[in-house]
């Protein structure tokens, strides 16, 4: 924090004395400057939290009928991200550990309250979230480096095995079908001798967010599989829908026209794309699924690439939707 810096302060507390006693104190802060806004009500106090135009929020622990300890919670719940400092007339010891317990930032009591202390009190709380804040999002930055492949942006291989045994287990438990589908970029060696590894990066970028791009859905996920392979697991979708996901993902590869003269199949990129659906079941291993859809992708590439082929189950065959 900088000197001077305008720190936004809501009150909220059913006694306009306190109020003004609680401005008076702020007056007298050395380090910023505040501007202190007042909540007579819960209903009000809880309002103005979900509207998060405050750095940080006084709540009394008495509001009536209520307590500051329920605006706390239910601020949380809310995901106010800012700091909660209690007020209290009480030397409880309980009602210390309750407030602490519950996600405040700290517990003053308004009995032995003088500015010094309530200034140290708002310098140390923002301070604290300010820190905690930045630690979240180092630890999701740290997350994703786990989890995403750095050359493409989506997900690696490793998020994808940890997915596709999640939503097998979910789906085995409800007995709703799981798709998976896997693709290839055709002659993609081919692209690396003529155009250069640098341009052959690019391609597997451009190509990893086209594909990524027409899997709208929040339980869906396109991951890297390995080299020039990618794969999209597709939760409770059946095998048309999977089928229709997979075609437009070869249309929209096709589309961007990324030239490729040693292509045996097009003078672009194309994809080959492979597609399977199971309805999990617990003496089924994962690989299996991984196991129709790749053979339906080798299939696809065998018989002339740039398409894609389905496994049916049913009929233990492997063709195409017409």
């Amino acid at each position: 924090m900088t000197t001077q810096e305008l720190i936004h302060i809501l009150l909220i507390d059913d006694d306009e004395d306190d109020f003004v006693l609680t401005r008076n104190l702020l007056a007298k802060a050395v380090v910023f400057r505040f501007e202190l806004d007042w909540a007579s009500t819960y209903e009000d106090g809880i309002q103005a939290i979900i509207q998060d135009k405050h750095d940080l929020y006084l709540v009394d622990y008495r509001l009536g009928k209520q307590s500051g300890v329920e605006i706390l919670k239910e601020s949380i719940l809310s995901g106010c991200q800012k700091p909660i400092i209690m007020l209290t007339g009480q030397g409880d010891i309980d009602v210390d550990l309750e407030a602490m317990k519950s996600g405040a930032a700290d517990y003053l009591n308004k009995r032995s309250l003088n500015s010094e202390l309530l200034e140290r009190s708002i310098r140390y709380a923002i301070g604290r979230k300010q820190a905690e804040l930045a630690l979240q999002t180092a630890n999701k930055n740290l997350q994703e480096l786990v989890i995403i492949d750095a050359l493409t942006q989506i997900a690696n291989r490793r998020r994808f095995d940890e997915y596709l045994t999640q939503q097998w287990k979910i789906l085995q438990r409800e007995h709703r079908s799981l798709s998976l589908i896997m693709c290839d970029i055709d002659f993609f060696k081919a692209y690396n001798d003529t155009y250069g590894h640098q341009k052959g990066d690019v391609c597997l970028h451009t190509v990893a967010q086209t594909i990524q791009n027409y899997v709208n859905r929040p339980g869906d996920l396109v991951a890297r599989y390995g080299g020039e392979e990618f794969a999209a697991i597709l939760p409770t979708t059946d095998m048309k829908g999977a089928f229709y996901v997979a075609e437009q993902m070869r249309l929209a590869v096709q589309a961007l026209q990324i030239q490729h003269e040693k292509s045996l199949v097009d003078q672009f990129v194309t994809l080959s794309l492979g597609v399977a659906e199971i309805i999990p079941r617990l003496d089924q291993p994962t690989e299996l699924l991984i196991e129709r859809a790749d053979k339906a992708l080798y299939i696809a590439k065998q018989q002339g690439r740039n398409q894609v082929l389905a496994y049916y189950d049913s009929k233990d065959e492997y063709c195409t939707i017409k």
